[in-house]
């Protein structure tokens, strides 16, 4: 749904090159013709029909959304195949409204998801508009693919973004030839290698050690990580003085050089029996009120934890949930407000407001609407 030919102003071949603006450091905000913008400010309801330099259509950007969760898309071609690293998107005008940033597969044609999110938060444009800020968008965090690619796709949600949505450029950084570091790389199967480094911290060390590790998306949410796998090292004798001193402790107990195996202090956990000197500190997201503990525990639907061994979790602000009541939250942002109340601030600060009489408010992080 772009604009003109490539002559035109708005045309999407505006979206290519540096920002319009000949001082980079103050970009202005508003509108500009140097700027690539749908042909049509969409809003929530409504059939669009119109004509373009590829002919007439009609649209509607409700259903677009609905089917596939984006109403417009743009797709930006860079010269040199890039292990995408950064993206950075400026917005002149309408700004918030890209819901995806992917990059395409040069072997495959599948695209890779990069940054995405569930909705758009509205107040990006209504704080960025009435401040007449610039705003220059760095997604994050960003999934880094495993593979060197030209294309940059955004995928865009203009129905609840209802402004002129112009992108004046889009900017990537990475490697051309650096593997991104943690990505598993493409194979043929389902299966992949991983090559792990063990070292000791203790060179005398002699015995079993153990490790425990899972495999998540790059987007991590508790719900898209497996189960933890424990790994079992068995370390050779070594002729060190010292060497085996260290005794074998139950799982839920390390060992202590002045009175032998102790159970783990709250906040820690220890899963296998095996030859250590302490126990690991619980994870975000979780947290452990007991000692001698094997595993840790998640967080509810109404809190979270953002640092690791925890002996409790964070309470979200009164009258707010973490999003889709999943549990395991690791930060405060993940927090939304009930049905009947709003927030001005993200994260939320103290509370979700209460809705002010003559208002509806759907909660989450939407803004109050007036009854008609």
């Amino acid at each position: 749904n772009g604009l003109g030919n490539a002559s035109s102003p708005w045309h999407v071949t505006q979206i290519l090159g540096p920002p319009a603006a000949e001082n980079p450091d103050a970009l202005p905000y508003g509108d500009t013709q140097y700027a690539w913008s749908p042909s049509t400010i969409t809003g929530a309801t409504g059939e669009h029909a119109g004509s373009d330099y590829f002919g007439s259509y009609s649209w509607n950007p409700s259903k677009a959304y609905d089917d596939f969760g984006y109403t417009e898309f743009v797709e930006v071609e860079f010269a040199v195949p890039t292990y995408v690293a950064a993206v950075e998107i400026g917005e002149n005008r309408g700004a918030g409204a890209t819901v995806a940033v992917k990059t395409q597969d040069p072997t495959t044609g599948a695209w890779g998801t990069l940054w995405a999110t569930d909705a758009v938060d509205a107040r990006v444009d209504f704080r960025h508009s009435k401040t007449t800020q610039y705003r220059r968008f760095t997604p994050d965090p960003l999934c880094r693919m495993p593979f060197a690619s030209t294309v940059v796709r955004l995928e865009l949600n203009t129905r609840d973004v209802a402004d002129w949505n112009e992108i004046d450029y889009v900017l990537v950084e990475g490697a051309v030839d650096a593997f991104p570091e943690g990505a598993i790389p493409v194979a043929a199967t389902t299966t992949s290698t991983v090559v792990v480094e063990y070292a000791l911290e203790v060179p005398s060390f002699c015995g079993v050690d153990n490790f425990t590790w899972s495999t998540c998306d790059c987007f991590y949410s508790a719900t898209r990580t497996t189960a933890p796998v424990v790994a079992t090292i068995r370390v050779a004798g070594d002729t060190t003085p010292g060497c085996g001193v260290i005794d074998e402790c139950a799982a839920g107990a390390y060992y202590d050089s002045d009175v032998g195996c102790r159970p783990c202090a709250p906040g820690t956990f220890a899963p296998v029996p095996g030859f250590r000197r302490s126990c690991d500190a619980c994870p975000p997201g979780t947290y452990q009120d007991a000692a001698g503990a094997t595993s840790c525990l998640q967080c509810g639907s109404t809190s979270y934890n953002e640092l690791e061994g925890q002996i409790t979790c964070a309470a979200c602000p009164r009258h707010s949930f973490v999003a889709f009541r999943r549990k395991g939250s690791r930060s405060r942002g993940d927090c939304i407000c009930e049905r009947d109340y709003y927030t001005l601030t993200y994260p939320i600060a103290e509370a979700c407001r209460p809705c002010a009489t003559g208002a509806t408010c759907a909660g989450g992080l939407t803004l109050p609407v007036p009854d008609a």
